[in-house]
């Protein structure tokens, strides 16, 4: 079902948030991430931050893929909002993330951190600098993913 409008997509997400699984919880945060000139007034609405109280909860208890886990961070780097539980599960599979995530992933993930002034990641920062996490940057990375996760690391 399309949502226009970004309050259409959190009535929407309100009602059908029980079912969610990770791909359902990211693709949510980043259609309202597409929503960038509302930014403010998202993160501001009492349905949002209802939603995020209740992503927070769920991914403390679930396994979420290395690509919804980007895309999800990306989002709410975008929409502004913070959040604790969020950062702390990238930092307990900081590892495995940058292992597994494609250039775009780390680049998304570091640009958010960085974006909202994210200072408890470190240990996603210090995965960065793993030699075969910089390697693939360089060789699969293009100039934007490598220049985002540089200005991040910044």
């Amino acid at each position: 079902e399309r949502r226009k409008d970004w309050r259409d997509l959190l009535e929407y997400a309100e009602r059908t948030k029980g079912s969610f699984n990770d791909v359902n919880w990211a693709t949510t945060f980043s259609k309202l991430g597409r929503f960038r000139r509302d930014a403010r007034d998202i993160a501001r609405d009492s349905r949002f931050r209802s939603l995020l109280a209740d992503l927070e909860e769920r991914i403390q208890d679930g396994d979420f893929g290395t690509r919804e886990t980007a895309n999800l961070v990306h989002a709410l780097g975008i929409i502004g909002a913070r959040s604790d539980a969020v950062v702390r599960y990238v930092e307990d599979k900081a590892e495995k993330i940058a292992v597994e995530a494609d250039p775009q992933a780390v680049s998304n993930i570091s640009y958010a951190f960085a974006k909202l002034g994210e200072r408890n990641a470190t240990r996603w920062f210090e995965e960065l600098e793993r030699e075969s996490v910089v390697q693939k940057l360089m060789r699969k990375g293009n100039l934007q993913e490598i220049s985002n996760t540089i200005w991040a690391r910044a």
